[in-house]
């Protein structure tokens, strides 16, 4: 019993991972937590219903025990209630007040419901818990650009996302401020568009100036995003983009269609289609407008390259994926000849498939699946983190101003599509940028943080 660490390796290579062992006692009840939403305000009071049920369908009767932990650098109990149940039982919560924001709730703080029911006649007690969202704004924003390099004089599109902070998109007015700026940190040119979503999107397209990087700032009330791009590399300062111009996602055996923007005019567009590590479609157009039958070595995603030869010899080029379905048309469908069947009798399980089908069958106890939902919870993964590396530190770093960037250039596309080119013509490479020695200066944070 306890934690035990597992060690593999394979040369110079080495992989570690820790497990923990337990009794294996399979639970007598299944206790759930239902709240109204999953995500709260921090000023909000937290209502709740709490049910527990033995794995044959009965009521438990005793009584249960709520814990609230906020997290604020360390889990913290905030407040802490106890209640009789009979089957379930209903709970309100005080409004956590404060919490701290963490990068994997999209800077959003978490809150942690533990629950503990106890049995009356024996005391015997399941456990779960409940990790909750605390938000300051109702309003969450998401910036999708459509690369993450932008090309001098070509569209570009960024996808403006508003979302409520469990994940449901919602209608919104958005600010935004995007920035542009040279090698030397000035400002190229600046915009401010006020937008609004609708069913919780909006495309917004711009036309980027000569410039190294763009920073895009974006604000709906208290909610704020930001996002920094820099610019794809070219010595004539010439480009393509693709963009994928048909609809939805195709299902293998239709056609997907994309459109070649250019900064200079073009006789020839060379294009590949690469899937699966290899090569699985090359071709060239004399149009803008390139369409391609899809196929299962396509999917579930592959990518589309496409260059150009400038008359300078210079070679352009752009990728972009795209996702291709594969449909499945058999069916099966499974039902039971009741709904509820005492100890000993007989039930007759009834399979429905198309054509001759070849079907497996395994039959479970539905408490070993509420064994397998009992996993370790947070408060457990911190227990045992403390154990390991003692009480909780701070640390504090020295975080630089980034002063160095690399642009974007066409052997860079190329390689990260997979492919090598063999040619005597020019393929540029990104180029490399350094701020510091043209702005003459540095700036440093001090960062603290909480484990």
């Amino acid at each position: 019993m306890g934690v035990f660490k597992a060690s593999a390796s394979s040369g110079n290579i080495k992989s570690e991972t820790d497990f923990r062992v337990e009794e294996y006692v399979l639970p007598k009840y299944e206790v759930k937590v239902e709240l109204t939403k999953d995500w709260f305000m921090v000023n909000e009071k937290i209502p709740g219903k709490i049910r527990a049920t033995y794995s044959f369908g009965k009521p438990v009767k005793g009584k249960v025990v709520i814990e609230a932990q906020r997290y604020v650098g360390i889990w913290e109990v905030y407040t802490a209630l106890e209640k009789t149940i009979d089957g379930e039982t209903s709970f309100e919560l005080p409004a956590p007040g404060y919490v701290a924001g963490v990068p994997e709730a999209k800077g959003m703080g978490n809150l942690l419901l533990e629950i503990k029911v106890l049995e009356a006649e024996t005391s015997y007690e399941e456990k779960t818990s409940k990790l909750l969202t605390v938000a300051s704004s109702p309003v969450n924003i998401l910036l999708i650009p459509e690369s993450s390099n932008f090309k001098a004089g070509l569209p570009f599109n960024l996808m403006v996302i508003t979302e409520s902070p469990d994940g449901k998109l919602v209608d919104a007015d958005v600010r935004l401020n995007i920035y542009f700026y040279d090698e030397k940190y000035q400002t190229v040119k600046q915009e401010e568009l006020n937008i609004k979503t609708k069913k919780g999107k909006e495309i917004v397209t711009l036309t980027p100036p000569n410039a190294v990087t763009m920073n895009i700032n974006a604000q709906s009330g208290d909610a704020w995003a930001n996002k920094a791009l820099t610019s794809a590399y070219s010595p004539s300062g010439n480009f393509i983009k693709v963009e994928q111009v048909s609809d939805g996602v195709p299902k293998v055996g239709e056609q997907i269609s994309f459109k070649v923007h250019s900064t200079k005019e073009a006789t020839n567009f060379y294009y590949e289609v690469v899937g699966r590590g290899r090569i699985l479609f090359s071709n060239f157009s004399r149009s803008n407008t390139i369409s391609i039958p899809t196929s299962h070595m396509m999917a579930p995603q592959a990518k589309l390259v496409v260059w150009q030869i400038l008359p300078n010899s210079e070679v352009a080029a752009d990728e972009i994926p795209f996702k291709v379905e594969v449909s499945f048309s058999h069916d099966l469908k499974v039902n039971f000849g009741e709904k509820e069947v005492k100890p000993g009798d007989k039930v007759d399980l009834n399979i429905i498939a198309q054509g001759e089908s070849q079907v497996g069958i395994t039959i479970v106890d539905k408490s070993v699946y509420i064994l397998a939902e009992k996993k370790m919870n947070l408060r457990q993964v911190f227990d045992e983190l403390e154990r390991l590396y003692m009480e909780p530190q701070v640390e504090l770093h020295e975080v630089g101003f980034v002063d160095e960037i690399k642009t974007r250039g066409t052997s860079e596309i190329i390689q990260d599509a997979g492919i090598t080119l063999i040619t005597n013509q020019k393929v540029p490479e990104g180029k490399n940028i350094t701020w510091q020695e043209e702005m003459g200066l540095s700036i440093y944070l001090a960062v603290v943080g909480i484990w």
